[in-house]
């Protein structure tokens, strides 16, 4: 079973804890989150949701996954109310049995674009979120670390 399947299994929601590395001030943040999975289109795609806060302030966040599975390829369309704001990102990634991994780019003008990658790893106690930001020839740094407990 390959870790798109494996998520599909998680269907439902978890709560869990959210830890954004806050770059505003240079600190870890924790929020409670919860996190939503939600199999559509018969199962062909899934609506990941998580919610969070930031200084008291709800934001949230959603993602529509699909898997090609003759190449274990991902497709995606990020969006979240702190993070991307108006904008949506498209990451292409893939799929093993432990992980999905979602990277993309966003423009940071006047420079050149960043990277950022997403890795979800469920597995039977708990769904890890862990996002990385990625500076132009860096290496990643991390953004934010979720954990949500199985029920």
């Amino acid at each position: 079973m390959n870790a798109f399947d494996k998520l599909a299994a998680c269907a439902g929601t978890r709560r869990g804890t959210s830890t954004l590395q806050d770059p505003h001030s240079g600190k870890p943040l924790d929020s409670s989150s919860t996190l939503t999975v939600t199999p559509i289109l018969r199962g062909l795609f899934l609506r990941v949701a998580y919610t969070w806060d930031y200084n008291g302030q709800p934001q949230e966040g959603e993602f529509i996954i699909g898997l090609q599975s003759e190449s274990s390829t991902l497709s995606s369309y990020w969006i979240d109310t702190w993070h991307m704001s108006e904008k949506g990102l498209v990451c292409t990634g893939s799929a093993d049995a432990e992980e999905l991994s979602l990277p993309g780019s966003y423009p940071a003008p006047p420079g050149p674009d960043w990277g950022w990658n997403t890795v979800i790893r469920p597995s039977e106690n708990e769904i890890k979120v862990t996002m990385f930001n990625v500076p132009p020839g860096g290496a990643a740094e991390l953004a934010v670390e979720a954990h949500y407990q199985m029920q």
